[in-house]
């Protein structure tokens, strides 16, 4: 028997209303409310969902990793030599960074949290930029 309320929203649409609110204004500039009204979603829940706030921007980078980052970068190792690899990467980065339906620019460039305070976050951006 579970207890509680059950979630009354679809975690991958909250992660991906997140994850195009943080791309558009930047992690720092992002509020709480800011994610509350993107969302949908109360408080309460937001919490109990994704915990803090540091957490769901975190969890929204493996999000962007798992859904956006495989469509510029691609298969490069497959590639017949370094010169496909880079030109099939510049058409894919142009196609995808400059899409209606998503903010334009990379995430993790636009959405970096660096020297902010959040030294677990900022290493995080450091190694996704890195390739890592």
């Amino acid at each position: 028997m579970s207890r509680g309320r059950p979630r009354e929203f679809d975690r991958t649409d909250a992660l991906n209303k997140a994850m195009k609110l943080f791309w558009q204004k930047g992690y720092t500039a992002t509020s709480m409310s800011d994610l509350y009204e993107a969302m949908g979603i109360k408080s309460p829940s937001l919490y109990a969902a994704f915990g803090s706030k540091e957490d769901l921007y975190d969890e929204v980078l493996r999000h962007y990793e798992q859904c956006i980052a495989p469509a510029i970068w691609g298969d490069m190792q497959s590639e017949p030599s370094a010169k496909q690899a880079i030109a099939h990467w510049l058409e894919r980065s142009a196609e995808t960074l400059t899409r209606c339906d998503l903010p334009h620019g990379c995430m993790v460039t636009l959405s970096a949290v660096a020297s902010e305070g959040h030294e677990r976050l900022g290493e995080r951006v450091r190694q996704l930029r890195i390739g890592g």
